[in-house]
């Protein structure tokens, strides 16, 4: 063979080996990531919004104040009060002690010295400074933002711990398990009570959405050995790509964290869908397409364990954090999942086996 073909040859093989390396890469990225993203709701946007079936309701502030507005958020798992009272707000923790104050100006501010704020703060949190919180001692003030609303985790207005008896006698009957929750409030010289109630409402079976799984994947998987195999691939990873970004988008829209908060926990899911794309641009650029499998095998662990499998409780509770509808969101859940694990069915069933060549 002639020396200039020769080294032609050589610098193809060096770039088809650049390019498997770098595909080669990103699966194993791809998977550390789903592997570190399954134990915890992948698209979870907030500390208490994990999937469940109660749902906490709030069910008036009494009196009424104009300019004082009170939800509960990301399905009960926060409070969020708004005040335009133009008045000075303070909630009260759960020994009546000062917990949070709102300036009527502006401003937000919490007491590190209160047993309340010590109970819920959310994990990871620097320790206090005071390890004995004092209710009884002045208020240690702490600003938290410049804004009129508050948002946060208050253990009296959600359920904790494991089912009471009448849930566990009754699992399939809505039913109400704190009848009336309250949380005290200051508005400038007058005292007001937010009440609220927590509901249990059963979830529905896992069995169906799984099912539905199960078809997407061996649907793909079959298609992907067919001769069309490239386009089956071109469809499957566009429809992941289309809802795992509309289910990304409904937790970002359900979440009352902060906007920095919602980009970075958004951003793994922007990782998969770059995977999944450039797994689309490889294979359809013939015939050195091998590292497109390999981008495909990431996009596809991606998609089904962290995008997946590790939402896979949205399936059968009945609470989900999400601006999207429930039905919805479990749809999306199930889609991942079944569409992920057939991506990585077609990329083992592709992959050149050793002095092989890519089929198709």
């Amino acid at each position: 063979m002639p020396r200039g073909v020769t080294a032609r040859v050589g610098a193809r093989a060096v770039e088809r080996w650049a390019r498997m390396r770098l595909g080669c890469a990103a699966c194993v990225a791809a998977v550390l990531l789903a592997i570190g993203a399954a134990p915890a709701d992948a698209h979870l946007i907030g500390t208490n919004a994990a999937p469940t079936n109660y749902r906490t309701r709030v069910l008036a502030v009494s009196p009424p104040i104009q300019g004082l507005q009170v939800r509960a958020a990301e399905i009960g798992g926060a409070l969020e009060l708004s005040n335009r009272t133009g008045q000075q707000v303070i909630v009260l923790g759960a020994r009546l002690e000062p917990y949070l104050r709102l300036e009527p100006d502006g401003g937000v501010d919490e007491n590190h010295r209160s047993p309340t704020w010590l109970a819920s703060r959310p994990p990871g949190s620097p320790a206090p400074r005071s390890p004995s919180p004092n209710p009884a001692a002045p208020p240690d003030w702490h600003r938290l933002s410049g804004g009129v609303r508050v948002v946060w985790h208050d253990h009296r207005a959600h359920w904790t711990g494991s089912d009471p008896p009448q849930v566990r006698r009754a699992p399939q009957r809505r039913q109400v398990v704190i009848p009336r929750w309250q949380v005290p409030l200051r508005v400038g010289d007058q005292t007001a009570v937010i009440t609220g109630e927590v509901v249990w409402i059963p979830g529905s079976s896992w069995w169906p959405w799984l099912a539905v799984a199960a078809a997407l994947a061996g649907m793909v998987g079959v298609a992907g050995r067919t001769p069309r195999w490239r386009l089956v691939v071109v469809v499957a990873v566009t429809v992941a790509v289309t809802l795992d970004v509309l289910h990304t988008v409904g937790a970002v829209l359900a979440s009352v964290a902060p906007v920095p908060v919602r980009v970075y926990a958004s951003s793994p899911s922007a990782a998969g869908w770059v995977l999944g794309g450039l797994a689309v641009h490889r294979l359809l650029q013939r015939p050195d397409a091998e590292s497109g499998l390999f981008y495909l095998l990431a996009a596809g662990f991606f998609f089904a364990f962290a995008g997946g499998l590790a939402d896979v409780t949205a399936l059968g509770r009945s609470q989900v954090s999400s601006a999207l509808p429930v039905g919805l969101t479990r749809a999306t859940v199930a889609a991942s999942l079944g569409l992920g694990a057939g991506m990585v069915i077609v990329a083992l069933l592709k992959l050149p086996r050793s002095g092989g060549h890519l089929a198709g």
